[in-house]
């Protein structure tokens, strides 16, 4: 029996290769990149988990996989990263926001707010 590459089985093979690659947050990065490739946000592949991408968004989804799996960072991949709930486009030539730095800037914002400058 040939299987259909349905979104939901592109996530789920992609989450396992990118386990077994040692990817930091296989499923997310999964997500990440097939959501670039069809053009959607991450929530919106649930709402389409048994539709199969075109020839062409696998065509690039597997290439960016391939790229992601030899450890090429995922925002490079896509252009993009959040930060802080907003979007900034990433390229080589810029730093990655990471998780620490928006809970930097989390503690950085609280402790202004608590400033008597601001109050």
């Amino acid at each position: 029996m040939n299987e259909s590459w349905t979104t939901g089985r592109l996530l789920s093979w992609t989450k396992e290769y990118f386990e077994h690659s040692g990817l930091e947050n296989p499923r997310l990065c999964a997500e990440v990149l097939l959501s670039h490739c069809v053009g959607c946000s991450r929530i919106e592949l649930y709402a389409r988990f048994n539709s199969e991408p075109t020839d062409r968004q696998r065509s690039q989804f597997r290439e960016l996989v391939r790229r992601a799996a030899m450890h090429e960072p995922v925002a490079y991949l896509v252009g993009s990263r959040e930060f802080y709930s907003l979007n900034f486009r990433v390229t080589p030539a810029v730093l990655i926001p990471r998780p620490e730095t928006e809970m930097l800037v989390e503690k950085a914002v609280e402790h202004l707010r608590s400033s008597p400058a601001f109050t």
